[in-house]
C-alpha cells in the first residue's frame, strides 16, 4: 500500500537463546512427580501478543476415563531434559483433574470450548 504507516516485518538476525521449540511440548507425554504418566499434550493457545497462556492435555487414559482434555496454565509445565529429550512434569493431584472441565475443540469455530457436563 503505498502511503501506508505499517512499517514492514524484518527478518531475525538472531533468536533468543533461551527459546523453546513447539516440538518441545507438542505431542509429548506429561508425567506427575513420581513418574508416571498424566497424559499428552494435544495443543498450545497462543495469544495475538505470543504469550502462551494454556495448554490443552488429553488425561483419559491415566484417570481411567473416556479421554478428557484439560486445559492447564502453560506455566505450570515443569520441563527438564532426561536422555536429551524433553521431558515434562506436572504436579497436579488426581482428584484435581478428574474433577477440571473437560474441553473439545469446535472446527468451525477453530476455538476450543468447554463440554457441558451431564447431570
Amino acid at each position: 500500500m503505498a502511503g501506508s504507516s505499517v512499517e514492514a516485518v524484518r527478518p531475525l538476525g538472531t533468536l533468543p537463546a533461551e527459546a523453546a521449540t513447539i516440538t518441545d511440548y507438542y505431542r509429548q507425554n506429561v508425567y506427575d512427580p513420581a513418574d508416571q504418566k498424566i497424559g499428552e499434550i494435544v495443543d498450545l493457545l497462543i495469544e495475538k501478543d505470543g504469550q502462551v497462556p494454556a495448554t490443552m492435555i488429553s488425561v483419559g487414559s491415566f484417570l481411567a476415563l473416556t479421554k478428557k482434555i484439560v486445559a492447564i496454565p502453560f506455566g505450570a509445565l515443569q520441563v527438564t531434559l532426561k536422555e536429551h529429550k524433553p521431558y515434562l512434569v506436572l504436579d497436579i493431584d488426581k482428584r484435581a483433574l478428574r474433577n477440571a472441565p473437560g474441553f473439545e475443540f469446535n472446527r468451525s469455530e477453530r476455538r476450543w470450548q468447554r463440554v457441558e457436563e451431564e447431570q
